[in-house]
């Protein structure tokens, strides 16, 4: 490893959702770094739900989204062009990996939160105006924050359950196998509810801390704080590439704090 490139030959641990994989672990090796699939996410549609919310979708102004799951979930629930069944609805992004997905699918977000989070969204609200009525498509487990809010300045808000993030139950003895023998060196870990997966793959708290272990948010690092595990890193910002850009000054820290004692 060098200080110029601090993630150079290490092995990380990516644990998103398998359909997610990809765009992080190129973000890893653009870095120098090996990726290595390890996913602690399942995504689970609920269909049914979301076909229900757009029945009755034109009752409502606003449409939120909060991540890119929501969106491909509630793109697979349509019978129409996803574009066609929002029309002339306010399309709300909880930031900008979200509104990308909604680009994708020929929708244009109206408001992005900035940063990337409900708090973002919810500053958004303040600037652009309350909604009277929204639907509000999320994970079955998530913050009730932007929820709370909305209700409390006089939003009716139908919150949709548009999918569950289940824990995989495949195999992950070799993961544990390559832990014990100090084969990976961090773990990347995009939420609150990774965190508590990745404890129950690995099984034992201690075993799981001994890579670098790097949280997405404050509310990550306290899942992890509850689930016995100890976090070295915690992004700025909730972004992979804050994520990776932290881990490398970890890394580089560490390096240099290895030369000056040799």
């Amino acid at each position: 490893m060098s200080v110029d490139r601090p993630l150079e030959r290490k092995t990380i641990l990516i644990t998103r959702e398998r359909q997610q994989q990809l765009a992080v672990a190129k973000k890893v090796r653009a870095r120098g770094g090996i990726p290595l699939a390890f996913p602690c996410l399942e995504l689970e549609p609920k269909l049914d739900n979301i076909k229900k919310a757009i029945a009755t979708l034109r009752q409502g102004d606003h449409v939120i989204f909060t991540s890119s799951n929501g969106v491909h979930c509630f793109s697979r629930a349509c019978e129409r062009l996803p574009a066609e069944v929002l029309e002339g609805m306010h399309v709300c992004a909880v930031g900008s990996q979200t509104a990308k997905a909604l680009r994708e699918i020929g929708i244009e977000s109206s408001i992005v939160g900035d940063p990337p989070s409900q708090k973002g969204l919810i500053h958004a609200f303040e600037q652009a105006g309350i909604p009277h009525r929204a639907f509000f498509f999320r994970a079955e487990k998530g913050s009730d924050q932007l929820v709370r809010f909305l209700r409390e300045h006089g939003c009716e808000t139908h919150l949709v359950v548009a999918y569950r993030m289940r824990c995989p139950t495949s195999d992950a003895s070799h993961i544990v196998e390559m832990i014990k023998r100090g084969e990976i060196d961090a773990v990347l870990l995009g939420s609150a509810l990774t965190v508590h997966h990745y404890a129950h793959r690995i099984g034992h708290p201690e075993l799981a801390s001994r890579p670098v272990l790097v949280v997405i948010s404050e509310q990550a690092a306290e899942q992890a704080k509850r689930d016995g595990l100890h976090v070295q890193v915690v992004a700025k910002t909730a972004s992979f590439d804050a994520m990776l850009d932290a881990l490398e000054h970890y890394f580089a820290q560490q390096e240099r704090e290895d030369h000056d004692t040799a």
